[in-house]
């Protein structure tokens, strides 16, 4: 996942050397609406108003962690088939390589077609995927849960120990995945699209399970994770997107004509 947030800012920083003037100032005012977006995130994360919040999760994890993270994982492990393998071959596809490529696919499109709707929905997905990578990225090297796959333990946490083997906390497929998800379920007022958008998300955390990456809490808190950055993106980023059509039309010229009459 780093990696893939790594290529994903590196070649966004890319459009506007190749864009038009035009197309170079919408993306500037959508960097610096992502960052003033970010700026309100990371004062809702510290606020001392989610405190509670805060202990009940950690509560929560800590008592799937202790209880139920082992069992699940026995079970995925002894319950493996043909047809699951295929099933939750999902995570190499969404949460994988090509989500970060199909985001900025998406925000692409709507820069340089000028369609201001696309370019929306791409710019809330983007950011979502944006500030939820970072969450995601600090707290595995913050944690350094050892993945199950190194079977030692739900248990075993090696801080700052930045290895792959210790990245378990949380799973950023998932957490990426849901907060996508969630994005995009808001686009469309449809409980078919929505259940769609979820069901994949959902398949995609089982499938950090079954390929004995995560561990179960892994898995549910980053589905946590991912839904409350997408339903904050979602809540909060419309007062920073630039809405106004300047420069999505034509330009208009005006031509003066002098008649001279003798």
């Amino acid at each position: 996942m780093r990696k893939h947030l790594v290529l994903w800012i590196s070649i966004l920083l890319i459009v506007p050397a190749v864009s038009s003037a035009q197309l170079g100032d919408q993306f500037v005012d959508d960097v610096n609406a992502s960052l003033k977006l970010g700026g309100d995130l990371t004062k809702s994360i510290f606020s001392s108003e989610n405190i509670g919040y805060y202990l009940a999760g950690s509560a929560l994890i800590a008592s799937s962690m202790l209880f139920i993270d082992e069992p699940v994982r026995n079970f995925s492990q002894d319950n493996q088939s043909g047809f699951k393998e295929k099933l939750f071959g999902i995570d190499k596809y969404y949460g994988g390589h090509y989500t970060p490529v199909a985001v900025l696919a998406l925000y692409s499109v709507g820069l340089f077609s000028q369609n201001q709707q696309i370019r929306e929905v791409g710019l809330r997905t983007t950011q979502a995927v944006v500030y939820t990578g970072i969450v995601t990225l600090i707290s595995k090297d913050l944690f350094g849960r050892s993945r199950p796959y190194t079977n030692n333990g739900s248990t075993c946490f090696n801080p700052f120990a930045f290895q792959e083997d210790n990245r378990s906390f949380f799973s950023g497929h998932t957490s990426l995945v849901f907060s996508i998800s969630t994005v995009l379920a808001h686009e469309i007022d449809n409980i078919f699209w929505k259940i769609g958008w979820y069901g994949m998300a959902a398949l995609v955390g089982g499938a950090r399970i079954y390929h004995d990456k995560h561990w179960f809490s892994d898995v549910i808190t980053g589905a946590v994770v991912g839904y409350a950055i997408g339903r904050f993106v979602i809540n909060n980023s419309d007062k920073y997107i630039n809405t106004i059509n300047a420069g999505m039309q034509g330009e208009t010229y005006q031509v003066n004509f002098n008649f001279y009459l003798n």
